[in-house]
């Protein structure tokens, strides 16, 4: 078995000879200047709520086997834990919003273009948001695909349950039409299932995204899984979940 890291093994038999094109896509993206001034005591105050809440999650788990009782808190508990968040900082929701819908919207017509044209699109570059045009692009002319993400971060977040409003932390709840509402206004077609979706590597997921997981049926495997199971039999796993579609 060949051993090396992934981008070595992505262009090993890249030559310029095999590439048709190359695009580059860059914009400018202004920040946004937040002007919030807190007291003292409000921030005490947060944080010891934050504190109190964030210790009543360590009671509950989130196996597939929660009973409703146990469920109903869960999100009770993680609805008054981001809401004490937002509340901290009501300037930086949606940050950005505009510029990440153009950029994508440009995105996603290149990558059509390109499968028209009959070429692999190999997409590199920022952060996962630009995966939201290029598997959007890949699944209105492949309408039968499942989508593997290799993460730590499930990505599945949707604004209302996100803590942050990073919209980072939203492209695979976009990918799979669990978050409806935003990041997906220029696409006309099909969404990934989330039975033929599959997290690998998943160690760092919100609590209340946890909820998200869930619900939607998204199988996620664990950096814990790999550990026992080993990569090989994971990603077979993995490619088996997607490909019961294409």
């Amino acid at each position: 078995m060949e051993l090396g890291f992934g981008a070595e093994i992505l262009t090993k038999d890249l030559t310029s000879a095999k590439i048709s094109h190359c695009y580059t896509i860059q914009k400018e993206t202004p920040k946004e200047k937040a002007n919030l001034v807190v007291e003292s005591n409000q921030i005490d105050g947060f944080v010891n709520k934050f504190n109190s809440l964030l210790l009543q999650m360590h009671e509950l788990h989130f196996e597939h086997s929660m009973d409703e009782l146990t469920k109903k808190s869960y999100y009770k508990k993680m609805h008054d834990l981001v809401l004490s968040v937002k509340a901290l900082d009501t300037k930086n929701e949606k940050q950005n919003l505009a510029a990440i819908n153009e950029f994508n919207k440009e995105l996603y017509n290149l990558v059509l273009k390109i499968i028209e044209d009959g070429d692999f699109p190999l997409t590199v570059g920022g952060d996962h948001i630009v995966a939201i045009a290029s598997s959007l692009a890949s699944i209105k002319k492949h309408e039968n695909l499942g989508i593997i993400w290799f993460d730590s971060h499930s990505d599945f977040n949707t604004y209302p349950t996100s803590v942050t409003g990073n919209l980072h932390g939203l492209p695979l709840a976009v990918a799979t039409h669990y978050e409806k509402n935003i990041l997906a206004d220029f696409h006309s077609g099909p969404f990934y299932h989330p039975k033929n979706t599959v997290i690998v590597g998943g160690r760092d997921i919100d609590p209340w995204e946890w909820g998200n997981v869930l619900d939607s049926g998204v199988t996620v495997f664990s950096t814990e899984d790999i550990c026992t199971q080993g990569i090989e039999t994971i990603c077979q796993k993995a490619f088996e979940i997607a490909n019961n579609r294409y």
